[in-house]
């Protein structure tokens, strides 16, 4: 049986084993944690996506000089229609 956090500490409030004042003071430390994984989660996504795009940046200038001249201006024009969409 899965129990919330907040039903688990009415049970050991219940239980006798959580004094009110201690049942208080675990509900504000489980709220003030829940924002620390979102940003983690954030930052690295961000550093994810800086990362993969530098991979691909650097692909690409790496083989610049193999590649024909229609696909240097194909992947130069649809880096700028990305670049407009995304601003």
């Amino acid at each position: 049986m899965l129990w919330s956090a907040e039903r688990a500490l009415e049970h050991w409030q219940e239980q006798g084993l959580l004094t009110e004042k201690k049942a208080g003071e675990l509900r504000k430390s489980l709220k003030d944690d829940d924002a620390v994984p979102g940003r983690a989660i954030a930052i690295f996504s961000a550093l994810g996506g800086i990362l993969v795009g530098l991979g691909v940046i650097l692909f690409v200038a790496s083989n610049w000089q193999e590649i024909s001249p229609l696909t240097k201006v194909i992947i130069l024009t649809v880096g700028m229609l990305a670049t407009g969409v995304a601003g």
